[in-house]
C-alpha cells in the first residue's frame, strides 16, 4: 500500500517521465523525418528514456512494498520486515537504473559533440570524459550491490547476519560530482569551436546557448550531490526520498536540455513554414521570365549534387555530416560551410545569357502573406499551452520537493525562495505572453468588422497596454467595447491576483518538530554516577546514592510517559511537557543533546533534541504462590515451587499493607543487572516474586561519555528496592503501602510486575539524568530550523487549474474568431507594411490643408485582406470618408 511520502515523490517522478517522453518522441521524429541522420548520440537518448522510465517503475513497486514510509522496529512482525527488505530491494534496482541512465544521457552530449568537433585534442578531451563517467558509473553500480556480504545484508540488515566492507556513500558523493563536472564541461565546451565558426553572431550565441542548458541539470546534480551525503541513513526508505526525487529530477533534466537544441529544425519548419510563401509569390510574379535561367540552375545543380530547400538554398549533401554542416542542420539553417568555418560555401549560379524583358510589378497596397496553416495554430496554442503546464509542473516539483524537507536550512531557505519566485514569475510570464498573444490576433478580426477612428485603431493595436485599452474604453461609447475591455482587464488582473495569492498558501516558518543539527558543543548528562545534591544533605555516600536513586524513581512519577511506538525520530525536538521514556513489555530511554549556547539564555528555552541512541531496561519474573506465612507478620515463608514447597526468610516483617521489594548484593549477575525479590502480603491471596531487571547497552553510542556506568546501572536496576533499611548478607529492602502504585496487589500478574519494576527503573534513569550535572562535548548542536509549511494545497491547485484552464478557452476561442480573417505575421516590420497607408496618411496630414478637401468628412480605418491569387492575400488597412 502507497503511504507516507511516496505518492508525492511518485507524483513528481511520473511527471518527469512524461515531459521527458515528449522530447523523446519529438527528437526521433526531428532526426528521422527532418534532418534524416540518425546517430549514436540518437540511440544514446532514447535508452536515456527507458532507463528513467525503468526507475521510475521500480520505485513504484517500491512504494507499494514501504518506500516513503519509516523503516519497521526491531519488534516488528516478519511480514514487515519481508516488506521492507523487498522495497529496498526494488528501490535499489531502480537506483542502479538511475546510475546508468545518467551515464548514458550525459554519453547522448558526448556523442552528439563528436559529430560536430574537428580538431584532435577537442576529441580527445570529449572521449576522456565519456570514458571517465562511465568507468565511475559502472564502478558505483557494481560497488553498490558489492558493499555487504552477503548481499541480502544490505536490504535486510536487522534480521541478516553478515558484515558491510564499506560505505557507499563516499563512491555515489564521487559519482555525483562527477556528473556535475561532466554537465558543465559540456555546457561550457561548446562555447570553444562555436565561437571560432564563420558564421553570424547572433547563430553562434543562439546555438551554443541553447547547447549550454547543461548548466540547469548541473544545479539539480549538486542538489542531488548533497542529498546522496545525507540520504544512505538506518532509515533507508524514508530517508533516501529526496534522494530519488532528484535523480529523476537530473536525469529528466538533462534529457530536456540535450533535446531542446536538437528540435530547432522541427520548431523552424512548424512556426516558420510560411514565412516565405508569400515572397515567393511575388518574385514568382517579377520573375516569371526567368523561368529558363532557373532551370539551368537546376541542371548545374544536379551535376554538383546540390539540391534545394523550400526556400531555396541549395543544400550540399555531401557535407551532410561535416562539423559546421550539422551545426546548421540543427539550427534549422540549410546552407553548407566549410569544417574549418573559415568560408561559406554556397553554390551559386549565374546566367550570363539574355533574358527577356519582365513585365513591370504589380503594385500592392500592403504586406503580402498568407493564411496561417491550421496545424501551425493549433501546435503553436498547444505548445505554448503545454508551457504553462510545464512552469506549473516544475512549481509543484518545488514546493512538494522542499515540503519533503523535516528542516531546512538559512540556505535551502534562500534557493527556495529564489526558485519558487523565479518559475512564478515566469509563469506568470507564460500565461500573460500566451493571453496578449491570443488577444492581439483577435485585434485584426476587430479592426475588420467596422470602420475605426485613427486613435481607435491605436487603441486596439496597443491591447497589450493596459492604459490604452482603457483610454479605449473612456472613449468609446459602444456597450460591446466597454464589455471587451471589463473581460480582459478582468482576465489580467485575474490571473496577476491568482499567481500573487499563490505565496498566501504556503510559507516558510520555524519547525517545531525537527532541529537542525549544526556543528558546536553539545550538553549531555553525566551518566557515571548518581547526583545525590537535589534530595540528600552531605556527601555522595553509598546510602545517599541508594536513597537518592529512589526517590528519583518515585519522582519519576511526574515525568510524561509514552508508549514505544511513540520513540521519536532523531533530531525531534524535545520540549519539557514532551515524554522522557517509553514503556510497554518493557521500557527505553532516549537520550537528549543540548545546544550549549541556548542554556543561560534569558529570554528563550535551551534547544534540546532526541538522537538515535537509547538504552532498554527489561524484567523477567517468576511467581510462586505463598502457602504459609503469607499475611505479612512472619518472617518465614513457605512457597510453592512447581510440586514442591520451600521456605523462605523475610529480611523484615512490615505487615499485610505493604508490599516489600528485596535486593542482595551477594546475588550477582553483572554490573548492569540486579535481583529483586519481591513479598506481596495478602490475608487471602499471597504471592512471592523473584526477578531479574537488566539494562542493555546504550544502542549507537560513539564516544564513551555515552555508555551509562557500572555504578549507575546497577543502581538504577535496583532502584525500587533501595533507600529503605540494610540487613544482613548485604541485604536493602524498601516497601511500598498497597494504596500506592507500586504497592497494588498483583495477585500473581507477572507482566505486571515486570511493568512496574521496569517503569522505576527507567524513571528513576530519567530522572536522575534530569538531576545530574551535564557533560560538554564537540558535536552536532541542535538549533531550531526552518520548515516549508503548504496549508492549502486545495485552494493552491484551484488556482492552477482555473488559470490553466481560463488560458487554454481564450486561446481557443481567440483562434476560432482570429481565423476568420488572414492574421499578419506579429513582428514589427511586417505591422508597419500593413499600416503602410495609415502612416502616408499621417505625412500628408502634416502639409498644409486643402480647405475644400477638409470638407470631405473625417476619415475611418478599417482592416482588408484582399486575395491576390495562389493563396496569398494583401493585407492592408483601408481609409473610409464620412
Amino acid at each position: 500500500m502507497i503511504g507516507g511520502k511516496a505518492p508525492m515523490a511518485l507524483a513528481i517522478m511520473w511527471s518527469l517521465v512524461a515531459i521527458t517522453w515528449v522530447f523523446v518522441i519529438l527528437r526521433l521524429y526531428t532526426r528521422i523525418f527532418i534532418i534524416q541522420s540518425v546517430g549514436p548520440d540518437d540511440h544514446m537518448y532514447w535508452l536515456s528514456g527507458v532507463l528513467i522510465l525503468l526507475y521510475t517503475i521500480f520505485v513504484h513497486i517500491a512504494s507499494l512494498h514501504g518506500f516513503g514510509r519509516p523503516m519497521p522496529g526491531i519488534d516488528a512482525t516478519p511480514f514487515e520486515f519481508d516488506e521492507a527488505a523487498l522495497a529496498i530491494k526494488t528501490e535499489m534496482i531502480g537506483q542502479t537504473f538511475a546510475v546508468i541512465g545518467m551515464a548514458v544521457a550525459k554519453l547522448s552530449v558526448g556523442f552528439f559533440l563528436l559529430r560536430i568537433v574537428v580538431d584532435k585534442w577537442q576529441r580527445m578531451l570529449i572521449w576522456f570524459t565519456m570514458a571517465s563517467l562511465s568507468a565511475v558509473s559502472a564502478l558505483c553500480a557494481i560497488l553498490f550491490w558489492t558493499q555487504c556480504t552477503p548481499v541480502q545484508k544490505i536490504f535486510d540488515p536487522i534480521r541478516t547476519e553478515g558484515v558491510c566492507n564499506f560505505s557507499i556513500t563516499p563512491f555515489a558523493t564521487t559519482l555525483g560530482v562527477w556528473c556535475v563536472l561532466a554537465d558543465f564541461f559540456f555546457a561550457i565546451f561548446p562555447w570553444v569551436f562555436i565561437w571560432k565558426l564563420n558564421m553570424k553572431q547572433k547563430e553562434k550565441i543562439t546555438i551554443a546557448g541553447s547547447m549550454s542548458f547543461g548548466f540547469v541539470a548541473g544545479a539539480c546534480g549538486i542538489v542531488r550531490t548533497y542529498e546522496v551525503a545525507n540520504g544512505f541513513t538506518a532509515n533507508y526508505t524514508l530517508d533516501t526520498v529526496p534522494l530519488i526525487i532528484w535523480s529523476a529530477a537530473e536525469m529528466a533534466v538533462t534529457l530536456i536540455c540535450i533535446g531542446i537544441p536538437i528540435l530547432r529544425p522541427l520548431w523552424r519548419r512548424v512556426v516558420h513554414s510560411s514565412n516565405l510563401s508569400s515572397e515567393r509569390y511575388y518574385r514568382k510574379q517579377e520573375e516569371h521570365s526567368n523561368e529558363q535561367a532557373y532551370n539551368m540552375d537546376i541542371s548545374i545543380a544536379s551535376k554538383y549534387h546540390v539540391r534545394y530547400n523550400d526556400g531555396g538554398i541549395p543544400i550540399d549533401l555531401n557535407r551532410l555530416l561535416s562539423s559546421t554542416s550539422y551545426l546548421a542542420i540543427m539550427a534549422g539553417q540549410y546552407h553548407a560551410v566549410e569544417p574549418n568555418g573559415q568560408h561559406n560555401i554556397e553554390l551559386q549560379f549565374q546566367n550570363s545569357a539574355s533574358r527577356a524583358p519582365s513585365p513591370p510589378p504589380r503594385q500592392y497596397q500592403g504586406l503580402l502573406a498568407r493564411r496561417r496553416p491550421k496545424a501551425r495554430v493549433w501546435l503553436g496554442l498547444c505548445g505554448k499551452w503545454l508551457i504553462t503546464i510545464m512552469f506549473i509542473i516544475v512549481v509543484y516539483i518545488v514546493l512538494i520537493g522542499y515540503a519533503l524537507y523535516d528542516v531546512m536550512t538559512s540556505l535551502h531557505k534562500k534557493y527556495f525562495n529564489a526558485l519558487i519566485t523565479g518559475f512564478l514569475i515566469a509563469l506568470g510570464m507564460s500565461t500573460m505572453s500566451q493571453l496578449t498573444h491570443a488577444v492581439g490576433d483577435m485585434r485584426w478580426w476587430i479592426l475588420s468588422k467596422r470602420p475605426r477612428s485613427r486613435q481607435k485603431v491605436k487603441a486596439i493595436l496597443h491591447v497589450n497596454s493596459m492604459s490604452q485599452v482603457i483610454v479605449l474604453a473612456f472613449k468609446s461609447k459602444r456597450w460591446r467595447i466597454h464589455l471587451g475591455v471589463i473581460a480582459w482587464v478582468a482576465l489580467f488582473l485575474a490571473t496577476q491576483v491568482g499567481y500573487a495569492s499563490l505565496g498566501l498558501c504556503y510559507s516558510v516558518e520555524k519547525t517545531e518538530d525537527t532541529a537542525l543539527l549544526v556543528p558546536g558543543n553539545v550538553s549531555i548528562a553525566d551518566l557515571s554516577t548518581v547526583s545525590t545534591i537535589s534530595v540528600v544533605n552531605g556527601s555522595a555516600s553509598t546510602y545517599g546514592q541508594e536513597y537518592a536513586v529512589n526517590s528519583y524513581g518515585i519522582i519519576s512519577q511526574g515525568l510524561n510517559q509514552g508508549a514505544l511506538v511513540d520513540i521519536p525520530f532523531p533530531k525531534t525536538l524535545f520540549f519539557g511537557d514532551d515524554k522522557h521514556f517509553f514503556c510497554d513489555e518493557y521500557c527505553s530511554y532516549v537520550f537528549r543533546e543540548t545546544n550549549t549556547a541556548t542554556q543561560n539564555s534569558p529570554i528563550a528555552a535551551p534547544i534540546s533534541a532526541y538522537t538515535d541512541r537509547k538504552v532498554d531496561i527489561k524484567t523477567q519474573c517468576k511467581a510462586y504462590k505463598i502457602r504459609e506465612g503469607g499475611n505479612g507478620t512472619r518472617e518465614n515463608i513457605v512457597i510453592e515451587d512447581g510440586r514442591k514447597t520451600r521456605n523462605v526468610t523475610l529480611p523484615s516483617k512490615e505487615g499485610p499493607n505493604f508490599k516489600v521489594f528485596m535486593t542482595s548484593g551477594s546475588q550477582d549477575c553483572g554490573s548492569d543487572c540486579s535481583h529483586v525479590s519481591v513479598f506481596e502480603p495478602s490475608l487471602t491471596d499471597p504471592w512471592f516474586y523473584n526477578c531479574t531487571v537488566k539494562m542493555g547497552t546504550v544502542e549507537n553510542a560513539k564516544r564513551s561519555e555515552h555508555q551509562v556506568g557500572d555504578r549507575l546501572a546497577h543502581l538504577v536496576t535496583a532502584a525500587i528496592a533501595l533507600g529503605g533499611l540494610e540487613h544482613a548478607n548485604n541485604t536493602r529492602t524498601n516497601s511500598y503501602p498497597s494504596e500506592s502504585v507500586f504497592g497494588v496487589p498483583l495477585n500473581g500478574s507477572t507482566g505486571v510486575v515486570e511493568y512496574l519494576i521496569s517503569r522505576f527503573s527507567t524513571g528513576a534513569l530519567a530522572a536522575t539524568i534530569e538531576a545530574n550535572t551535564d557533560v560538554v562535548l564537540p558535536g552536532q548542536a541542535p538549533t531550531v530550523g526552518q520548515k516549508l509549511s503548504i496549508s492549502h494545497w486545495g485552494v493552491m491547485t484551484l488556482i492552477f487549474f482555473i488559470t490553466a484552464i481560463l488560458q487554454l478557452v481564450v486561446a481557443i476561442v481567440a483562434a476560432k474568431v482570429s481565423g476568420r480573417v488572414v492574421v499578419p505575421p506579429s513582428d514589427t516590420l511586417s505591422e508597419a507594411k500593413v499600416l503602410r497607408a495609415m502612416v502616408e496618411q499621417d505625412l500628408l496630414d502634416e502639409e498644409p490643408k486643402d480647405p475644400a478637401a477638409a470638407e470631405k468628412g473625417k476619415s475611418l480605418w478599417i482592416y482588408r485582406s484582399t486575395h491576390v491569387g495562389d493563396g496569398v492575400y494583401d493585407l492592408y488597412m483601408e481609409e473610409v470618408k464620412t
